[in-house]
């Protein structure tokens, strides 16, 4: 709920008065399945990091070293879960 009230800009206490539980739970599937707002866009930061990074010669460099709470993130690691938590899902050119 903390990292709601945060994107949203109130109190933690004023959110909880004001969002019903039905509505919280709702929010916090959305979180989990596609990131708040502010999360995304680290992640997109720790992407553009990771790419200056490995450009610059780095070889042992992971996404999760450049995200805030790198525990957190350890399903980050692989590029199909990246994939899926960007909700990158290209489709092929057709030739």
């Amino acid at each position: 709920m903390l990292d709601l009230a945060l994107e949203l800009g109130m109190p933690a206490e004023t959110l909880a008065r004001s969002m019903s539980a039905r509505e919280l739970i709702q929010w916090d599937r959305r979180a989990r399945e596609r990131g708040l707002p502010g999360r995304r866009i680290e992640w997109y930061l720790a992407q553009i990091a990771l790419v200056v990074a490995r450009c610059a010669g780095a070889k042992d460099v992971r996404l999760k070293d450049f995200l805030i709470e790198p525990e957190q993130d350890q399903a980050l690691d692989d590029l199909e879960s990246a994939k899926l938590a960007f909700g990158f899902n290209p489709r092929k050119k057709h030739g």
